[in-house]
């Protein structure tokens, strides 16, 4: 009897590894989430701030001032970036966002740009949003007269909801969100994260088996010149646990003013969907933009003037 316990396991394992022979290692291509163009700083190191997290990890953060002679709005932006990116991949956004007299901070999430860590030892949820709770007290810090808004592109507002959740006492002043991703949210397609986000190089089973193995691979547009570029990851990050399992639950937790941002040529959300989960959020205060030839990742630049009316008019 120990010997067929011992045995079943096997087994998957084995298959997983036949299966993982056959499926071939990301060829460099179009890749599925298009082409960005990177700001010109996109790699530079200057001027990156940082600041330590509750475990000593060191985190990286870049700052955007608003441009010379343009008066403080008295308003703060801080805004987490998307999967396998960093902060330097915004700069170019920020400084367009910062021309209302928001100033801007860029965090690189633990084990992303500069950031340290490793994804595949993150424990979970209560580590990001420390490393957030611990940048937003950064920013109350240094401008205690300004207002505060949270921002975020993809992965980004998962983080966002998680503090929102655990911080429900909290002086948030608005949200801006770009194509938020939710794990099992009603606006994903089903699959595509794991089909066409990366080609896998063992099959799912093995995944299970070994959620810590860096099995999933981003695939890139092969244009994409980043050194900092992160594209392996772990199933245990990409499905890091929220502190509220039920998305329906932290979505009418949600009472700040937000603006939702999304790309009509955006294959990874459904546009229904998308309507859905932004009716079931509590604020009566929120817009939500559809972008036309817009795609996952253009998103992000395509979107500031509606941003900045948002912020300007607020």
């Amino acid at each position: 009897m120990k010997q067929k316990a011992l045995f079943i396991p096997l087994i998957f394992v084995l298959l997983g590894l036949v299966a993982g022979f056959f499926i071939p290692f990301p060829a460099k291509s179009d890749g599925f989430l298009g082409f960005y163009s990177l700001p010109a700083d996109v790699n530079s190191t200057e001027n990156v701030l940082f600041f330590k997290a509750g475990d000593k990890t060191n985190i990286a953060y870049r700052k955007i001032n608003p441009p010379e002679n343009t008066p403080s709005n008295q308003k703060c932006l801080v805004f987490l970036h998307a999967l396998s990116v960093h902060s330097g991949w915004l700069t170019d956004f920020a400084r367009k966002i910062s021309e209302t007299g928001t100033t801007i901070y860029l965090p690189d999430l633990r084990a992303h740009g500069l950031s340290e860590g490793r994804v595949n030892d993150i424990p979970g949820m209560e580590v990001m949003v420390s490393d957030l709770e611990k940048m937003i007290q950064i920013v109350r810090k240094e401008q205690p007269d300004s207002k505060i808004m949270l921002g975020g592109h993809c992965l980004g507002c998962k983080y966002i909801t998680n503090y929102l959740y655990k911080n429900s006492q909290n002086d948030i002043e608005s949200l801006v969100f770009l194509v938020p991703f939710f794990t099992d949210a009603p606006n994903i397609h089903e699959g595509l994260y794991y089909q066409k986000t990366g080609r896998m190089f063992s099959c799912y089973p093995l995944r299970l088996l070994f959620p810590k193995m860096l099995s999933i691979h981003a695939n890139w547009h092969h244009a994409l010149s980043d050194r900092f570029l992160r594209t392996d990851y772990s199933l245990s990050f990409v499905e890091m646990k929220d502190f509220d399992r039920n998305l329906e639950n932290r979505l009418k937790g949600i009472t700040q003013p937000l603006i939702w941002i999304q790309g009509e040529n955006d294959i990874m959300y459904k546009k229904a969907g998308t309507n859905q989960m932004f009716e079931t959020i509590a604020t009566s205060e929120k817009e939500l933009y559809f972008l036309k030839e817009t795609g996952h990742m253009d998103v992000i630049n395509n979107s500031t003037i509606y941003i900045k009316q948002w912020i300007s008019k607020r």
